[in-house]
């Protein structure tokens, strides 16, 4: 990967740890020393990596990050906010502080092979864990890719969960 880094791309990876603990886990079922993970690849010289303005949150998403174990990216989902590279580089007639376009959420996902249930669990956290890179109160722009594990057609589980999600940030933003 270090020869993505060098060809004007950059790489959002799940830490070393995350990455021992797939490979251990494909050793002990599959039989085989490798780690499957998912990654985010972007062109360096389009756009930067960003974290979320933890200012703006609102007090139910600081609520539900400090309940919980601190995230990091997994072999599950891996997320990074984006802002396009001339937009977080102001001109001589824009200040630092001027309010720009919300940051971009790209999550690369990468589910359970087996359970839908296990599917849907995955999703929900990082559908969750996107919430807290937004720099506003409300749900940010967001880009899902990645291995489903599944059909997404009407019926499946993830579908359905996938579904309701869209509804409830809809009725949100309606409020």
């Amino acid at each position: 990967l270090t020869g993505a880094s060098s060809g004007g791309y950059g790489v959002i990876l799940p830490n070393s740890e995350q990455l021992e603990k797939m490979a251990e886990r494909n050793r002990r079922v599959l039989m085989a020393d490798v780690a499957i993970t998912n990654a985010i690849f972007y062109k360096s010289d389009k756009w930067r990596p960003v974290s979320g303005n933890s200012a703006t949150k609102t007090t139910a998403r600081k609520q539900l990050r400090d309940s919980r174990i601190p995230y990091h990216n997994t072999t599950n989902c891996v997320l990074q906010s984006f802002l396009p590279l001339e937009v977080t580089q102001p001109n001589q007639n824009q200040s630092e502080t001027t309010d720009g376009p919300e940051p971009v959420v790209v999550a690369s996902i990468h589910l359970d092979a087996k359970s839908e249930e296990q599917r849907v669990q995955q999703l929900q956290r990082c559908l969750e864990r996107s919430l807290e890179l937004s720099a506003s109160p409300y749900p940010p722009p967001l880009i899902i890719a990645g291995d489903y594990n599944c059909e997404l057609f009407p019926g499946s589980c993830v579908h359905a969960f996938l579904q309701n999600v869209k509804r409830d940030e809809q009725d949100t933003m309606s409020e």
